[in-house]
């Protein structure tokens, strides 16, 4: 496990780095940053393993002795993706509102390509989600 965590302060500096190199110290990294604020928060929220806590144990009560647990699995995903859908959908369309309400003192220039930035990268919530 503490080598895991070392590869992830590792990979995490490297990432880091990265976006310092491409974006650079600026108003656009600060446009990235708070684009990224919210499809991560709602990541830490949704994804983090709050369906494997909620999920996993109905369906290992379920799986070994009744045969409606593929149901229950079916149903769970399917619900897990339009839930997911209508979240990302409102992202993008609501994402001039939210990333004004993040951060109400950027340029308007800044501000739009924020806006950019959080309409990119509101779908990857989807398939964190799934």
């Amino acid at each position: 496990m503490g080598v895991l965590t070392l590869a992830s302060r590792i990979l995490g500096f490297a990432r880091d780095g990265a976006i310092a190199w491409i974006l650079g110290a600026g108003p656009l990294s600060d446009a990235f940053f708070v684009a990224f604020r919210v499809p991560n928060l709602l990541r830490k929220f949704l994804s983090d393993g709050v369906l494997s806590l909620t999920f996993v144990p109905v369906f290992s009560r379920k799986y070994p002795r009744e045969s409606g647990s593929f149901e229950t699995a079916r149903s769970t995903l399917v619900l897990v993706t339009f839930s997911a859908l209508i979240l990302v959908a409102a992202g993008v369309l609501l994402a001039p509102k939210w990333v004004w309400m993040l951060a109400p003192g950027l340029s308007p220039e800044i501000h739009e390509q924020a806006v950019f930035f959080s309409r990119i990268m509101m779908p990857y919530l989807f398939w964190v989600l799934l």
